[in-house]
């Protein structure tokens, strides 16, 4: 053998324990003890990344070959070291388990100038638990051909070398992928062999290794056997080395000790990915032509989790089209997935053979590590063979053959072809093959008008102008189409003598070119013998008796046709009763609707007149109507006989018998609906109007019932001509209406209700910008209020409303949306130093007010007028009264030499008063209106309570606190007046502000207190709550008229929830854990639900939507957290898991009808990457507004999404 070529050719076994082939990464190699005997049975699937591991490398090894060794082909196998030392590779390679597993049986001439070489594996454990599965060996040689598409660069078998035999291809262990994976899986460093250059192909053949027997389904390599397998190897030149590795991927056993490894390990132990991808290909009539051409590939994939991980399959031919052809699913097979595509020379590559690549990707490649390419390839040799322009063949049918004269016959083309791939462009028929072809069409209806046999012939062209006909004409039989006897008398009861007219000149040749009737034949006796012939003849009878006459006609091509029924003459010298014929429209109607009766050819047997008709609407014997022709309805249902009586010339007359029966059914309704939206939010309120339904009676009968069903199950939910519902699930909501009348009939009508989650608002400026509260008026128009920094567009829309704020410092801003989302403007506060807004309220019909607390001065009237207030202290507070238009109304400030701020406001309609709590420092005047009422803190802040009039007076001022600092959160108010205070106090504070005294002491840093003033100012009740560490209050809310009081925060450590001497501890489940508390209105506590994960929790802002009875919770979560938090009477699992990174989220607390647990109702996720400063809440009629706060490092936007419940 020549050796001027040396080459290197490198096999890889691929032994794959799942996730195998198509696994998902590199596992940490099991270590190996040179003193053990077996690896160990436990390998570790531990990554940094978390992606699943998959493939285990057994050895790695360069194997050299001198086939001009004239006595046994000379042979060495050399272990090739790694640089992954974590799993122990040096160690592992160089002295077991596989330092002898791979070896060369046998090399020897094919004799058809290839190699055969017969490659031993024998597996390195005896234990079953390490049974592999779906192995194959990989072959890799010097690249000499590139898939331009896919950059995947393979051997073409030229002098270079190549695998012949190849099952499939591979990418995995390309030179690429040299020094990746984990620890540089295939990072070479020198060993003892390192002198020759690594192949570079990309894309290498395979043949894959199972343990024989018929019981082998899985493609096992069983564990202590050995495989061998002959490559078989176009030969480079000279002594080659090509290297050979072992690499195996495992899944865990099920049952173990494994006895019988198909079983006893699970489907993931096989490879995920194709294991097997097969291709044939049939050519479309000519197939790949030199000019062009087609065929259609088969691609069977076989793959063991089946198609549902099968990205279908794409071809690439670099030779003969561009870009890849993806493949469509046509059938499953046992075992595998057929899947098709047709392929076109659309390049006009000349004759000759072409490589093509199939690829057939696994669904969790993308989610791989670049080197781990969990693709499945094959390469297909695709055959253009020179264009040989075949003459068409044509195929044409006919029905039906045999037809009357000028009656159509279809003539359809019947699957002509080109045989060599063209298509037929041109369908032509001759139809009297006498070679003029007289029309064009592959479908067409022809007719002939004259009896005869006919010969039709048909042409095909082909779009080479190719032509060919039938080998046999299509032949039709025309047939004669038989006349029609058509016979009338003049008379049909006479006296014997009397002559008798009798016609036959309505008779008619059914043929379509005139062809007339030739001959009439009249047998007056009807005995078989015709006495005279004429269109017309004359007849009389001598005697009495019944008579039958025959006709019988001639048409001019001889075809001949009697009367059906013949005629019946009456011979007899009395004269007769008439004959009563009649008819009617219809014979079942509506009731109210009209049916026309007509006199339908009654006559005088004897030659007399029909001179009157009468009708009895009601067969009782009295005739109610005359008329030959008359109209009539009932309003009534039933069935009904009606009477018809005519009267002849003579006087004599006749009645119709048996009488006209008619059936009158009931008219159904009509059910008709209307509502005002059929676009909707969820829960918010939709009327349904079902009065213009109508019944279609017409003696003023009535709908007596209307029944909506809501849910389109058939069962009725409400009753009422007119209603209002909500629906709390969104999607399309379909309505059925059905109404009934008094008569029991029933209609249906129906619309469908868009039901959604509304819609979302951001806007922010170059800077931090804050949304801080959230209210809705009257008329559903939405009021932001929030604070922002420097610049700020505050359109969210196309148009552009800009504000800076005053010196570069923090204004506040108050946004007016209506309740479709359209932004309708914006009013600002602002002054020198820096203003922070605190809630906004509705007040009054007409009227909002705005609170917020300020440094040096601000100008408080947002409009052109100026309203400047100054702080005495670091930050004072103030109200703001504004027209539901924005405009300026008072305002008022309170504050003293320290930090006095408001927290929160509330207006009651009860009294039209505002009630407002917060914090304060040293002495403050806490009177607005000029007067004098003086606080004095008795700590760092202590806690004030103030109430004034909408338009004045001054009422009362409350405060409290020990020596520490106490805080006044949230408050509510009833409709009563009655007050509600949340907050967080340190020490002992006596919380009754009046003469009396009620001490309360903090367990920790912060306790919780709820308290209860009556509108007069007097104190009636307080609770405190805590443990030993910090604990906080964010909101109150009431609901239900004040049925209830929820509070909500932030707890740590363990907390004893409940207020009374009874104990009731939650323990956080991390840092910090977020809770929800439900009072009465004498304080009694109803219930505590907690819930956190092991980050920061916290609930933040609560609001209560009285129309379905439930309080809404958001807040922020971290981690991990499930948000049920489960009480002793709960009716459902926990409702949902999510992990975030201090994310927000709202609760929906469900509360009708529980007075002892609550349970979450649905959980909602808002995602955002950046701290969440608070949420607020606020709702529409059906729909729950979040505002919430996003702040990245610069640009912040305030989102506005409208959420809407969903109940459970």
């Amino acid at each position: 053998m020549p050796r001027n070529l040396f080459s290197l050719f490198a096999c890889i076994l691929c032994v794959m324990l799942y996730s195998g082939c198509s696994g998902n990464g590199f596992p940490t190699q099991p270590q190996y003890s040179p003193a053990s005997s077996e690896i160990q049975q436990t390998m570790q699937y531990t990554r940094e990344d978390n992606f699943n591991p998959a493939h285990h490398l057994w050895s790695y090894f360069h194997i050299f070959i001198d086939p001009a060794d004239p006595d046994n082909f000379g042979m060495e196998i050399i272990p090739v070291r790694l640089t992954a030392t974590h799993w122990n590779v040096l160690q592992y390679l160089e002295k077991g388990p596989c330092t002898n597993c791979v070896t060369i049986k046998g090399i020897m001439p094919s004799g058809s100038g290839t190699l055969l070489v017969d490659l031993e594996i024998r597996h390195p454990f005896i234990a079953p638990n390490l049974t592999g599965f779906d192995v194959r060996g990989i072959a890799m040689f010097p690249g000499s051909y590139l898939f331009s598409e896919s950059g995947l660069l393979t051997s073409d078998l030229s002098d270079d070398g190549g695998l012949i035999n190849a099952e499939g291809y591979t990418t995995l262990y390309n030179p690429s992928t040299v020094g990746s994976g984990p620890g540089g899986l295939q990072g070479y460093i020198k060993g003892k062999f390192a002198s020759a250059v690594f192949p570079d192909s990309t894309l290498n053949g395979y043949i894959r290794h199972n343990s024989p027997g018929a019981l082998n389904t899985r493609n096992a390599f069983y564990a202590g056997q050995t495989i061998l397998k002959t490559y078989e190897i176009k030969m480079p030149t000279g002594p080659f080395v090509f290297g050979y590795a072992v690499d195996a991927s495992w899944a865990p056993p099920t049952n173990t000790p494994v006895t019988n490894p198909i079983l006893d390990f699970p489907p993931e132990a096989n490879c995920p990915e194709a294991w097997k991808v097969s291709v044939d290909h049939a050519p479309i009539g000519q197939g790949l032509t030199d000019l062009g051409g087609s065929a259609l590939i088969l691609i069977d994939v076989y793959d063991w989790q089946g198609k549902s991980t099968v990205i279908p399959p794409k071809i690439e031919c670099t030779e003969l089209f561009d870009g890849f052809k993806t493949a469509s699913w046509l059938e499953d097979g046992a075992g595998f997935s057929r899947f098709t595509v047709e392929v076109e020379n659309e390049k006009l590559a000349p004759s000759g053979s072409y490589m093509s690549l199939i690829v057939v990707e696994d669904t969790e490649n993308d989610s791989a590590p670049g080197w781990l390419d969990l693709t499945a390839c094959q390469i297909f040799e695709l055959t253009v063979v020179p264009f040989d322009n075949a003459t068409p063949i044509a195929i044409a049918s006919l029905s039906p053959a045999s037809q009357t004269v000028c009656e159509p016959i279809n003539f359809t083309d019947n699957g002509s072809y080109d045989p060599d791939g063209g298509s037929i462009v041109k369908f032509e028929w001759d139809w009297d093959n006498d070679g003029n072809f007289d029309e064009e069409g592959d479908d067409v209806f022809h007719s002939w008008d004259a009896v005869g046999t006919f010969q039709v012939q048909f042409r095909v062209t082909d779009d080479e102008g190719s032509q060919s006909t039938l080998v046999t004409p299509l032949t039709v039989e025309i047939v004669n189409a038989l006349p029609t006897a058509v016979a009338q008398a003049d008379k049909y009861a006479v006296q014997p003598g009397d002559m008798i007219a009798f016609s036959g000149t309505d008779s008619h040749d059914n043929d379509c070119l005139g062809y007339e009737i030739v001959d009439c034949e009249w047998d007056w006796e009807f005995d078989g013998v015709y006495d005279e012939t004429g269109m017309t003849a004359y007849h009389a009878y001598a005697d009495e008796g019944t008579y039958y006459v025959q006709l019988r006609v001639t048409d001019d091509e001889g075809g001949t046709a009697v009367l059906e029924v013949p005629l019946k003459i009456q011979v007899s010298y009395d004269y007769f009763d008439p004959i009563p014929m009649a008819t009617a429209s219809a014979t079942i109607e509506l009731v109210c609707e009209p049916i026309l009766f007509e006199d339908d050819g009654s006559y005088d047997p004897d030659g007399g007149l029909i001179i009157a008709w009468e009708w009895d609407w009601d067969n009782d014997g009295i005739y109610d109507e005359m008329g030959k022709a008359v109209i009539h309805s009932w309003d009534t249902p039933g069935i009904y006989h009606v009477g018809f009586r005519v009267f002849d010339d003579e006087g004599k007359s006749a009645a119709l018998d048996p009488p006209l029966e008619i059936a009158i059914e009931h008219k159904n309704p009509t059910a008709v609906i209307s509502t005002n939206k059929v676009v909707a939010f969820v829960g918010e309120s939709i009327h349904l109007d079902g009065s213009g339904s109508y019944d279609n009676d017409c003696d003023g009968h009535e709908i007596v019932s209307w029944g909506w069903d809501y849910n389109n199950d058939l069962v009725i939910d409400e009753y009422g001509a007119v209603v209002d519902t909500s629906f709390f699930g969104k999607g399309d909501r379909e309505v059925q209406l059905t109404v009934t009348d008094n008569e029991g009939g029933i209609a249906n009508a129906s619309v469908v209700v868009d039901v959604n989650n509304g819609w979302a608002r951001t806007w922010g400026g170059s800077n931090t910008d804050i949304g801080k509260s959230v209210a809705i008026d009257n008329n559903g128009n939405i009021w932001v209020l929030g604070n922002f920094y420097l610049d700020c567009d505050f359109n969210p829309g196309e148009g552009v409303d800009e504000f800076e704020s005053v010196d570069g410092t923090s204004d506040i801003f108050l946004s007016k949306f209506n309740s479709s989302g359209d932004y309708l403007g914006v009013w600002r506060f602002g002054g020198s130093g820096s203003d922070f807004p605190i809630a906004v309220v509705i007040g009054e019909p007409g009227y909002i007010y705005v609170a917020g607390i300020f440094q040096y001065t601000i100008d408080l009237d947002p409009g052109y007028f100026q309203a400047i207030a100054t702080s005495k202290g670091s930050y004072d507070f103030f109200i703001v009264k504004l027209s539901d238009i924005g405009d300026y109304q008072w305002c008022i400030t309170v504050g003293g030499t320290g930090e006095d701020r408001i927290r929160d406001i509330r207006y009651s309609s009860s009294d039209n008063c505002l009630y407002y709590t917060g914090t304060f420092a040293n002495t403050v005047n806490f009177h607005p209106f000029g007067g004098t009422d003086n606080k004095t803190s008795n700590g760092s802040f202590d806690v004030f309570l103030s109430k004034i009039g909408t338009n004045g007076p001054y009422q009362w001022t409350k405060t409290w606190g020990g020596s520490q600092a106490d805080w006044g959160v949230g408050l509510a108010v009833e409709n009563n007046g009655n007050v509600y205070v949340g907050g967080i106090f340190q020490g002992i504070v006596d919380f009754d502000a009046g003469p009396g005294i009620f001490n309360a002491t903090s367990a920790g840093s912060f306790d919780v207190f709820i308290l209860k003033y009556l509108a007069n100012g007097d104190f009636s009740w307080v609770n405190t709550w805590g443990g030993s560490d910090m604990d906080w209050c964010n909101s109150v809310t009431g609901c239900s008229n004040f049925g209830e009081l929820w509070v909500a925060g932030g707890f740590t450590g363990t907390v004893d929830f409940d207020p009374t001497a009874n104990v009731d501890n939650r323990t956080s489940n991390g840092g910090t854990d977020a809770y929800l508390s439900g009072f009465n209105p004498d304080g009694s506590r109803i219930s505590t639900a907690t819930w956190g994960g092991p980050g920061y929790d916290e609930a933040i802002s609560t609001y209560y939507i009285s129309y379905t009875d439930n309080v809404y919770v958001t807040g922020v979560f971290s981690d991990t957290v499930d948000f049920d938090p489960g009480s002793v009477l709960q009716i459902k699992q926990a409702m949902e898991i999510m992990t975030s990174s201090s994310q927000p989220f709202i609760i929906t607390a469900f509360m009708s009808g529980l007075r002892h647990g609550v349970e979450p109702k649905e959980i909602s996720q808002i995602p955002s990457s950046h701290a969440m400063h608070r949420t607020a809440l606020s709702a529409l009629p059906g729909a729950l507004i979040i505002l919430s706060i996003s702040t990245p490092r610069k640009e912040s936007t305030i989102i506005l999404p409208t959420v809407l419940p969903t109940l459970i």
